[in-house]
This record gives C-alpha cells, structure tokens and sequence, in this order.
C-alpha cells in the first residue's frame, strides 16, 4: 500500500507519513530505491504508522517514536505514556480497514 492509499485509510494527510519516512522512523520496505520511486508499505509497517502517528499526537519526540519502533516493545516507553494502542492492535485494526475498502 502506498503513501496515498494509507492516508486515506488512516484519515491523515500523506505529508504526516512521508514525514515519518524522512525521519527515519518508518521504513518502507518495497521500492524506497532510486529517485521517484513509489513507497510501498507491508501491514506491519502500516500499524508502525499508526502507532507512531498516536505516540506524535500526545508529544513523543521523532528519537523516541524511533526507538520504541525499532525495539517493537512496549516497554520501551515504561510509564511514560498510555498509548491507545499496542502493535497487535494495531495490526489487527490496519487489516479490518484494508478488508472493508476491498
């Protein structure tokens, strides 16, 4: 899926996701090679960005969001912050979106 077609899925402008791209905090793992080339994204890296897009919305800082991106635990944070969502959920939520656009 493309940058595009998860804004859309998501409800957030394109420019919040290929933020996240450039800041190295998601990445794409289909075609990031070569210049105009389109990002694809998996549904893993999918619910990657919709946890780091919740983790922005309460004031993470992009080194944090990072982190607890590539460390894929939770406890990463500690008691930080409550997120809204944990990375099974929010796979399990990405594919019960993808599933009702289809």
């Amino acid at each position: 899926m493309g940058v595009k077609e998860i804004g859309l899925l998501l409800g957030v402008p394109r420019r919040q996701i290929t933020l996240l791209v450039e800041q190295g905090i998601i990445n794409p793992s289909f075609g990031t090679h070569g210049r105009g080339t389109a990002r694809l994204f998996s549904a893993i890296e999918i619910a990657d960005v919709y946890i780091a897009l919740d983790m922005k919305s309460v004031g993470i800082s992009p080194l944090r969001i990072r982190g607890y991106i590539i460390s894929e635990k939770s406890e990463y944070m500690g008691p930080i912050v409550q997120l809204k969502v944990d990375r099974e959920e929010a796979l399990r939520h990405i594919i019960c979106l993808i599933e009702e656009t289809n």
